[in-house]
């Protein structure tokens, strides 16, 4: 299993990304239906505010013209003008004569015009087509003025013509730069009288002046793109000054189709790009507003952020509440599973029921009452145990009396008929005082020292009775003398070695018996030099020492010593066996340092259940 696998293994892992996907979900979900539905409200929104603000561009825009046209009227109705065009038909002959009339034509403009910002040239034009030049500049500088062309459309129409653009670039200017497009706004001088035409008047409004509404509305640093054309969708005057003269199609990338929409609809929407269209009634002219749909739609992008960022908080919250939820959920399930995993080291404490959800606590009140049964079960299997060892001790204890007595008795009387009187006489009082230890009744629980001395007195007997075939020694570390052992633990295993350890062909055997200190533990080793056993059947004897279990055939009460070991003081101690065939054999018995021991078997389940809690906390210390 991985390490992603195993992460979601865990309950609250899985629980906080169950609450956090479906609300994650759900909240894509709403983004996602809240962007669209906004994108389309705020597109269509944009289009009417484009709409709106070209229709105000518009009235503006007609506005600025009308105010021009009506100065144009009035200047043409004015009876000085009038006259002067009446009589003046040409030029004047005399430089003098064209001086006076320019001061007179142009003292009678400017009280009409005033300081008109709109007007950025001015003059009359004789019938003959001259140029009186009295607004100060020379209109014949005017490019693709066609004078016969304008005097043609005003055969038939004598109101006010507005009619360029028309480029103009002083003679003194040699850059094109300098140049500037204006429109013409011409209105027939006509004797009111005799409905006759004198001449034409005629005022001159920058391209820049046209486009200033256009301008206005937009915010600054914001890209403004125009277009203003004619009725054949010839662009008269756009933002950008290169596309004067060509058509729709050849600046946008319109088909037939789209500038026929872009006529009915008032408005069009291509490539992320808005077109809005609006007629003027006067002139005959078309504006049309390009903005991008970005720019339109900056006010969507920043409720969209704002949205997104409360929501990114609001999920941000909410998986901070899932992650809290999944811990106070999963949290005394785990802390359950923890104490569950005691169950298996046998330590059945009961635990205290968490102040949470009414669920873990009937799950926690059932593991009480499972570890107090459990317990209760323990306590009965516990003593049982401990009355059938007792028992099986009692009869190693019956056993070691008669066989050895007997044997014993036979060699003392063999060394009195022998006549080794001295020694009869010392076997006699080692025999006695064996027996008095091993027969006295009190504590089954001694110090190491007074099984030391027990075994001393055993193997003193056995030295005798097998002088020419059996040697031993003992080595017992002075401090570990105080501590306590099972009485007769040692002399069965003593004598299980000699048994196994003698050889048939007569050899020699050495056991030698060793009590040292190894940390917290006692360690006795009986060491033989005998046959050995084989590895098979060393495997098993170590698998039924370990499961407590199993009683080999002549091993002279092993195994329930083994058991009775356990029992006393925990699984991790007994015994354990070592050989090589041909070598010998190693019996290392671990007994802990222990000054007393009492055997209740309550006692006993204590110290068993506090070695599982040490493991168990050892074992989940890095987990």
């Amino acid at each position: 299993m991985t390490k992603v696998q195993k992460w979601f293994a865990k309950l609250r892992n899985r629980i906080f990304f169950s609450f956090v996907g479906c609300f994650l979900g759900i909240m894509l979900l709403i983004m996602g239906v809240f962007q669209f539905s906004s994108q389309k409200y705020f597109s269509q929104l944009a289009v009417s505010s484009t709409r709106r603000e070209l229709a105000s561009i518009t009235d503006n825009l007609e506005s600025t013209l009308q105010h021009v046209i009506n100065f144009s009227i009035s200047a043409s109705i004015n009876d000085g003008i009038i006259r002067i065009a009446r009589t003046y038909p040409t030029l004047p002959g005399s430089e003098a004569e064209q001086y006076a009339v320019r001061k007179k034509i142009n003292t009678i403009i400017n009280a009409i015009i005033a300081l008109s910002p709109n007007i950025a040239m001015w003059d009359i034009m004789a019938k003959d087509g001259s140029f009186f030049q009295a607004g100060g500049y020379n209109l014949s500088e005017l490019d693709s003025f066609d004078k016969e062309q304008i005097m043609k459309q005003h055969q038939n129409a004598r109101q006010a013509m507005i009619t360029g653009p028309y480029f103009y670039l002083p003679a003194r200017e040699t850059l094109k730069e300098n140049g500037k497009y204006v429109f013409l706004i011409s209105k027939p001088i006509v004797d009111l009288n005799t409905r006759e035409t004198y001449g034409y008047l005629m005022f001159f409004i920058e391209a820049s002046t046209i486009a200033s509404p256009f301008v206005n509305y937009r915010p600054n640093n914001s890209e403004v793109t125009f277009y203003i054309t004619d009725q054949e969708n010839t662009i008269l005057l756009a933002s950008d000054l290169n596309y004067t003269g060509k058509t729709i199609r050849e600046a946008f990338p319109f088909s037939k189709r789209d500038v026929e929409n872009l006529e009915t609809q008032d408005y069009l929407t291509k490539e992320n790009v808005v077109y809005c269209s609006t007629q003027m009634s006067l002139p005959d002219w078309k504006l049309i507003h390009v903005i991008p749909m970005d720019e339109l739609m900056k006010e969507q992008h920043l409720f969209a952020r704002i949205f997104f960022i409360c929501n990114l908080l609001v999920i941000l919250f909410f998986a901070l509440l899932s992650w809290w939820n999944a811990r106070a959920i999963s949290g005394p399930i785990l802390d359950l599973s923890e104490v569950m995993k005691n169950v298996v080291k046998e330590a059945y404490a009961p635990v205290e029921v968490p102040g949470t959800s009414e669920e873990i606590q009937i799950l926690y009140r059932g593991y009480n009452t499972f570890a107090e049964q459990t317990q209760q079960l323990l306590q009965t299997i516990y003593e049982e145990e401990r009355e059938k060892n007792d028992y099986q001790f009692r009869l190693i204890q019956e056993q070691i009396k008669p066989h050895f007595l007997y044997n014993t008795l036979e060699m003392i009387k063999s060394m009195i008929d022998l006549g080794i009187y001295d020694e009869a006489g010392e076997a006699i009082s080692t025999l006695a005082r064996f027996y008095r230890h091993s027969l006295s009744k009190g504590s089954n629980i001694i110090t190491i020292a007074t099984e030391i001395d027990m075994v001393k007195q055993y193997l003193y007997i056995e030295k005798l009775r097998h002088m020419e075939y059996f040697d031993y020694e003992i080595v017992c570390e002075k401090e570990t003398e105080q501590y306590v052992i099972p009485k007769l633990t040692l002399q069965p295993i003593l004598e299980n070695a000699i048994v196994h350890g003698t050889a048939s062909d007569g050899r020699m055997c050495f056991v030698s018996l060793s009590i040292k200190n190894a940390a917290d533990t006692v360690v006795i080793t009986v060491k033989d030099d005998g046959n050995g056993i084989e590895p098979e059947k060393l495997c098993q004897l170590n698998k039924n020492l370990d499961e407590a279990r199993g009683e080999e055939k002549g091993s002279f009460g092993l195994f329930s010593i083994n058991r009775r070991v356990r029992l006393l003081y925990g699984t991790e101690y007994g015994i354990r066996l070592e050989s090589e065939p041909g070598k010998g054999t190693i019996v290392i018995l671990r007994i802990p340092k222990l000054e007393h021991l009492d055997e209740t078997a309550s006692s006993i389940l204590e110290r068993d259940q506090e070695t599982a809690g040490r493991k168990q906390y050892e074992e989940n210390r890095y987990y």
